[in-house]
Formats: C-alpha cells, sequence, structure tokens
C-alpha cells in the first residue's frame, strides 16, 4: 500500500449487500497495517474526505468484479491504495458491524448515518427483491 498523507497509510472498508456495494470508512495509522486505525490520527481533511468518499461511493464500482469473481454477495473488502488504484487486501464474508454515535466531529456522524441509510435500503431491496425459498426437505416422513 502506498501512504495516504504524510506519515499516515489507510484502510478503506467496503460492503457488499447483494447487488450494492457500500463504502462505509476509512481507518488511518501510523504503518503500512492498518488494522483497526488511530481515530485520533484523523485529521478535519481526512474526516472531509471520509464523508466525501462515502458520499460519491468511491471505489464500488471498481470493486464490484472482484466481488463478483469471488461469487461473494455478501462481505466487507479492506482496501488500500496501490498505484493510485484501489487494490482488496481482503474479502471478509462475516463482517462485523459498529454504528458509531456521538462523535466528537459532526462531519462523521453524518457520514455514518449515511452509510447506515445505504446500509439499510441494500438490506431492505434485497428482502423484497428474493423469492422465499425452501431450505431442506419440503415433506415430513413419520417413522415409528
Amino acid at each position: 500500500t502506498e501512504p495516504y498523507a504524510a506519515g499516515l497509510w489507510a484502510k478503506w472498508g467496503l460492503y457488499r449487500f447483494g447487488e450494492e456495494l457500500v463504502l462505509d470508512h476509512i481507518a488511518v495509522d501510523d504503518t503500512w497495517l492498518v488494522k483497526i486505525g488511530d481515530a485520533n490520527k484523523k485529521t478535519d481533511a481526512i474526516l472531509d474526505d471520509e464523508r466525501a468518499a462515502i458520499e460519491e461511493n468511491r471505489f464500488a464500482t471498481q470493486m464490484k468484479p472482484a466481488f463478483d469473481l469471488g461469487g461473494i454477495e455478501f462481505g466487507r473488502a479492506d482496501l488500500g491504495i496501490v498505484g493510485g488504484r484501489p487494490v482488496i487486501y481482503e474479502i471478509n464474508t462475516n463482517p462485523t458491524f459498529a454504528t458509531i454515535r456521538k462523535h466528537p466531529f459532526p462531519v462523521r456522524n453524518a457520514a455514518s448515518l449515511l452509510f447506515e441509510q445505504r446500509f439499510t435500503d441494500a438490506l431492505a431491496a434485497i428482502v423484497i427483491s428474493q423469492p422465499p425459498r425452501r431450505i431442506g426437505r419440503t415433506s415430513c416422513k413419520r417413522y415409528a
């Protein structure tokens, strides 16, 4: 991965819910291996970029083929930037979700709410568009 800003590296989180890809967040840290990130290192400029990226749903179009190639309809991709292009490091098919409330930066709260709205809209679209599936046997036999 390449540095995001002077002395900082970044990891972006992008979710797929059915046909929808939704950018969620940026994590930054002072090492190239950004796992959770250090929220104290997010400057106003980084928070503004995060908000703009979530609003434009940055990386979604570019990352969809990777999910498609893996046959993954639900999961979170962790990605960084290499050579000016987004690169997926992993796709977690059992991601965790956390909401950020009462963050000290209002711009972060607004970005989080936008993600949550897109998340719920995408899940609702899956529920509405998919017919119910039968799981297992359709009949039951009684054994003596």
